[in-house]
């Protein structure tokens, strides 16, 4: 069975560029799954409602869609209004904020959220400063090592 998917991106900001890469990334290795349709959300509630409606009207199908940060998803629960059914549609977003959270506990469409931690980015900015001002490291070797991730909670009803 054919899972029809859409995204909300927002391209003008590298993280989220690298979010909907991801999503795509994951989605390629799901049978049965395909992005069928890709909208600019900006990030905003305000933008992301219009992009989705469109991107709705075109592939009506659409059973999931990934919202490149909390704002983009959280304007898709707005769409319950129009119609769409909760428990056919299912809206995954990023960031964790408590607004989101509560949207996943109150059982709608948004019912995942992959949670950041900058708890863990500050730790490791800070023990990249001091081994940089302490000279143990420099910042080439820390280039030519490559990013650094981090896995991130999913946060869901269960």
């Amino acid at each position: 069975m054919a899972s029809p998917s859409g995204e909300l991106t927002l391209p003008t900001f590298t993280d989220c560029q690298n979010r909907n890469k991801g999503f795509r990334q994951v989605l390629a290795t799901l049978p049965g799954a395909s992005l069928v349709a890709s909208a600019n959300g900006k990030g905003l509630r305000a933008a992301a409602l219009p992009a989705a409606e469109s991107m709705l009207e075109g592939h009506p199908g659409i059973s999931m869609i990934f919202g490149c940060n909390d704002d983009s998803a959280l304007a898709l629960s707005a769409l319950q209004a129009k119609g769409l059914k909760p428990a056919k549609t299912l809206v995954v977003g990023f960031d964790g904020t408590t607004e989101a959270f509560q949207q996943i506990k109150s059982g709608g469409m948004f019912r995942a959220d992959v949670a950041q931690r900058p708890d863990c980015y500050s730790r490791r900015m800070m023990d990249i400063a001091v081994k940089l001002a302490n000279h143990q490291a420099t910042v080439a070797q820390y280039q030519k090592a490559g990013p650094y991730f981090y896995k991130l909670p999913l946060v869901n009803r269960r």
